[in-house]
């Protein structure tokens, strides 16, 4: 897709995000099975979303940095739930 400025762009990513809002809060109770420690993160993935769902197109740049932080912890969260993190021989086996 061609924007024709900035503004356009912006108000694009912002109707995506509100979409994807309503999605994941319409899932939100149903689909998350996991230890305390990951709903948490998960919890605070909502939190950063709900709180934000009628947003100036100045401040999209602070919440997707915000969503963007509380994503990661959330996804660190659930590869350590998954055991999905590097093991010592991942780290050491290009080495030998």
């Amino acid at each position: 897709m061609d924007y024709e400025s900035k503004d356009d762009l912006v108000g694009h990513l912002l109707t995506r995000q509100a979409e994807a809002n309503i999605e994941l809060l319409c899932a939100w109770p149903e689909s998350v099975s996991a230890p305390e420690y990951v709903i948490r993160e998960a919890e605070g993935v909502m939190a950063v979303w709900s709180s934000n769902r009628e947003l100036k197109q100045e401040e999209f740049s602070t919440v997707l940095q915000a969503t963007t932080n509380s994503r990661m912890a959330f996804l660190d969260a659930a590869r350590h739930d998954l055991d999905y993190e590097p093991k010592v021989w991942h780290v050491l086996a290009p080495r030998q």
